[in-house]
């Protein structure tokens, strides 16, 4: 009886050494996208640019001027192409110049910075309640204030 009882627990004990071991292999690795500033680290599929992203920011949003110029992004949980330090920011839809030249985005405290796709800064955008951020958008053919307002406008 001892000796089975001994055989069970050696069974169950190296059945949870493997299992931790798979887990902790294939949960998190870290993915290098050429920029050499740091790296995104994808954990269970989803990826984390350390203090510089938050999945609460992931989705549609919309941005918007005076002038009815806007432009309409979904925020990835990817990185942008070329950097680790900034997540993709897709188009979605119909964009007018020059917003349609946003890449990228990030977190910084609580303000939302816009990149272009050589990750030159487009618009650090300041919390203006509830899902919204005002700030200045400064394209290279356009310097503008802005609404970043979570959704579609």
């Amino acid at each position: 009886m001892s000796g089975s009882l001994r055989e069970l627990r050696l069974i169950v004990v190296a059945t949870l050494l493997a299992a931790t071991a798979a887990c902790s292999s294939s949960a998190s690795q870290t993915v290098s996208a050429g920029s050499g500033s740091g790296s995104a680290t994808q954990v269970a599929g989803v990826f984390s640019f350390g203090p510089h992203f938050s999945p609460r920011y992931l989705g549609r949003w919309t941005m918007s001027d005076r002038f009815a110029r806007s432009c309409t992004y979904i925020f990835e949980n990817e990185p942008m192409q070329g950097s680790t330090r900034i997540a993709a920011a897709n188009p979605s839809g119909y964009c007018t110049r020059p917003f349609d030249a946003v890449a990228g985005w990030r977190v910084i405290g609580r303000d939302i910075e816009l990149f272009d796709a050589t990750g030159e800064q487009l618009a650090r955008l300041s919390p203006n309640g509830e899902d919204n951020f005002f700030g200045r958008f400064r394209g290279p053919t356009l310097r503008a204030e802005v609404i970043l307002r979570r959704g579609f406008v």
